[in-house]
This record gives structure tokens, C-alpha cells and sequence, in this order.
């Protein structure tokens, strides 16, 4: 279990710091339809990952995929990326199909093991995303030892 906690933790830090490093720097292009927010965590967060591996600031949850210059090879990267941070197995036909962050929202969470567990986990990383790593590190101490002590209590 200590071992366990210690892969999250070193994941979510490595994860954390490949984010803050590679950030997007060409606009939005021209699409036929007109952007549209994230309207939750897990939006949100898609649309980081696609903003980060396309190198496109605003990316909306209508934006087509392959509008936005995405091709297969990238798309094995995305899905790549939404697996390790989701713990999700969805297949990389998804992404081609649907084509939007919002139809890959639907996918993973129809994809995913447990109920809420892709909610909560684009919940977490929305909570951690402006913390250090050191601060991450921290607070996943605390839940841990947190989980441990009522354990005990129960011996």
C-alpha cells in the first residue's frame, strides 16, 4: 500500500511538472463553430492535455479534433496521457470518432472501472494543479496517514 501511495504521489508530481513546462503558444485557428468553455473539471482538464500536446492556447469542448490539426500519431499521445492521469482503458478509436473533448469526456466516463472515478480524479488534479510539488506531496502524506489512523482504530 506505502508503495502504492508512493508511485501516485511521484506520478502526479512528474505529471504536474510536465504541465507546467509545456505550455501552449499559437491561438486558437479559425473554426466553423464558435469556442465553448469547458463547463466541468473533467472538460477542463481534457482540454489541457489537448492544449498542451497541440501547443493551442483555447481549445473548446465543441473544437473538432482534426480541424484543429490533430492526426492519428497524436492521438495515440492524448489517449496515452488520458489513460496514465485517468487510469482508464479507452481505446484510441475513440478519440477519432468522436472528435471533441466533450465526446472523449463521455468516452472515459462510459470506460470507466469504477463510478465517479473520472470525476473525482479530474477533481483532485483541479485541486492540485496550482500547488508545488512539494505541496502535493504533502497533502497526499496527509490523506494517506489520514486513511491509515481510522484503520487502526478499528484493531
Amino acid at each position: 500500500m506505502e508503495q502504492n501511495n508512493a508511485l501516485t504521489t511521484s506520478r502526479l508530481i512528474r505529471e504536474l511538472d510536465r504541465s507546467q513546462h509545456s505550455q501552449p503558444v499559437h491561438p486558437r485557428p479559425p473554426l466553423a463553430n464558435s469556442y465553448v468553455a469547458p463547463r466541468n473539471e473533467l472538460e477542463s482538464l481534457i482540454a489541457r492535455v489537448w492544449q498542451n500536446s497541440m501547443g493551442i492556447v483555447e481549445i473548446g469542448i465543441h473544437d473538432n479534433y482534426f480541424e484543429l490539426g490533430g492526426n492519428s500519431l497524436l492521438a495515440v499521445q492524448i489517449i496515452a496521457e488520458l489513460r496514465d492521469i485517468f487510469r482508464v482503458e479507452v481505446p484510441v478509436s475513440n478519440l477519432l470518432e468522436v472528435q471533441t473533448v466533450a465526446g472523449v469526456a463521455e468516452a472515459l466516463i462510459q470506460h470507466e472501472p469504477a463510478p465517479g472515478q473520472v470525476a473525482a480524479i479530474a477533481r483532485l488534479h483541479g485541486k492540485v494543479s496550482g500547488m508545488s510539488p512539494d505541496e502535493v506531496h504533502t497533502l497526499l502524506e496527509e490523506r494517506a496517514k489520514a486513511k491509515r489512523e481510522p484503520a487502526m482504530e478499528n484493531q
